[in-house]
């Protein structure tokens, strides 16, 4: 640390304590306190204004992230603690009706004080974007590149009972969701459910696209 720049340990420690404060780290945007810059400062024993140097979008800032990972003992999410957090989430988070933005913080303290770290969304280049209907391609020629089929409504409705049936089950807490998705995943053809579900999930995906990559959180490593 004493080796580098200036410029480059006051932004590698104002990641540091960003990240140990909110569970994920500060991106391109993020305005610092300038009480938080002065003590950082004076603890580097460096000047006050040089972490407008530090590019938090550059290679060499994300490699600090990852050394800051290494560094607190942090490991990537597994698939029992991405359960854990779906359970923890059903029971938890969901009761209390507040905002996204506000269970989005909860969930990376959750991933925090457990020392998880979710991996960004690497594929996000790679989404495709379903149509509510066909004649909508044509007024999007400029996302043509992105654009899958159309969803199949009828499908959807002709599961919408049991839709509504398995996800009052894990909202309430009376079925888990791994025990579900086990019992979806039987057979080598899809559940018609499960199937109907993924439809409609394929509705929300644009604007879950978009949030994902105006929010610096899910895009840092």
């Amino acid at each position: 640390m004493s080796t580098k720049p200036a410029g480059v340990r006051l932004g590698v420690a104002f990641q540091l304590k960003f990240f140990c404060t909110n569970g994920y780290f500060a991106g391109q945007g993020t305005e610092p306190s300038e009480e938080a810059i002065v003590y950082l400062a004076d603890q580097l024993g460096i000047g006050r204004s040089r972490l407008p140097d530090y590019d938090f979008t550059s290679r060499s800032a994300r490699r600090h992230c990852a050394e800051i990972l290494r560094y607190l003992g942090f490991r990537r999410m597994k698939k029992a603690d991405r359960a854990a957090l779906v359970d923890w989430m059903a029971r938890e988070l969901c009761q209390g009706g507040g905002t996204v933005a506000a269970m989005l913080d909860t969930v990376f303290l959750w991933c925090r004080d457990r020392r998880i770290f979710a991996p960004r969304l690497k594929a996000i280049s790679r989404q495709k974007l379903a149509l509510p209907f066909t004649g909508l391609r044509a007024e999007l020629t400029n996302l043509s590149p992105v654009l899958s089929g159309v969803i199949d409504w009828e499908e959807v409705e002709q599961q919408y009972d049991e839709m509504v049936k398995y996800t009052s089950a894990m909202h309430s807490g009376l079925a888990d969701p791994e025990a579900i998705l086990r019992r979806f995943a039987r057979g080598e053809v899809m559940h018609p459910t499960y199937k109907a579900l993924s439809k409609l999930g394929r509705r929300s995906r644009p604007s879950t696209c978009v949030r994902r990559l105006s929010d610096g959180r899910f895009t840092k490593a």
